[in-house]
This record gives C-alpha cells, sequence and structure tokens, in this order.
C-alpha cells in the first residue's frame, strides 16, 4: 500500500486536473514506463533546462532525466523542473501516462447472462 500511495502528493500537483495548462506548452515532460523525457522547441525553456543539474540532453536537443535516478528521485526531479520553469513564465505541460476513463476499452458483452452467487444459493434451497 505504502508504495502506491508513496507518490500520491506529487501525481496530484502533476496532474493536469491540479491547475490550469496553456493549450500550447512551451515545455513537454512525459513519463513512459521508467523514463522521463522533456522536449521543448523554446530557446528560453531549452536554456532553462540546461541551467538543472538533473537533465541530460542528448543529440537532438531533447532533455531526459538519469535513467540512474530512482522512480522517486525522477517524481521529485519533475516536480522541481516544472517549479522552476513557471517561475521563469515557461509553460509546461506533464504526461503521467496514465489512462482515463475515456482510454479504457469498454468490457465485451456476454453472450450468456452473469452467473449470480444468489441463483445458486436459491436453487439449492428448493
Amino acid at each position: 500500500m505504502y508504495e502506491l500511495c508513496s507518490h500520491t502528493s506529487d501525481m496530484a500537483d502533476l496532474a493536469w486536473t491540479a491547475r490550469p495548462r496553456p493549450a500550447a506548452p512551451q515545455v513537454r515532460i512525459r513519463f513512459t514506463g521508467n523514463k522521463v523525457s522533456i522536449v521543448t522547441d523554446s530557446p528560453r525553456a531549452r536554456a532553462a533546462l540546461r541551467q538543472l543539474g538533473s537533465v541530460n540532453e542528448n543529440e537532438h536537443g531533447d532533455f531526459a532525466l538519469s535513467d540512474s535516478l530512482t522512480e522517486r528521485e525522477k517524481v521529485r526531479a519533475v516536480v522541481r523542473i516544472d517549479l522552476r520553469l513557471d517561475r521563469q513564465d515557461i509553460t509546461s505541460h506533464i504526461d503521467l501516462s496514465i489512462a482515463t476513463p475515456a482510454a479504457i476499452p469498454p468490457a465485451p458483452h456476454r453472450l450468456s447472462p452473469a452467473a449470480s452467487p444468489f441463483s445458486a444459493v436459491a436453487s439449492r434451497k428448493r
């Protein structure tokens, strides 16, 4: 249970529902599995990201958090990055890669009615 709840406050802060975000953010941060990628086309945002010690820039000019960081360290680093960008009036969007209800496909329809535990008890009493 602890592992499930260990990042709850951070995730609530990072979630898109926690505060309004612009339609066209200057920085996009995405969690994918155990990786965190950071993409921007803004020179000002790129300069701000380069000042951070926790991000690495690749040959394409995109950024990522070090793979050596633990999950907890990555979440905390993203919180710090988001706050620093916000203080510099650089807009960001964070994709937690958590499925929303709209992304979950509906359950398949059953061909026969579902067996109820109450129907089995009722038939034994007769």
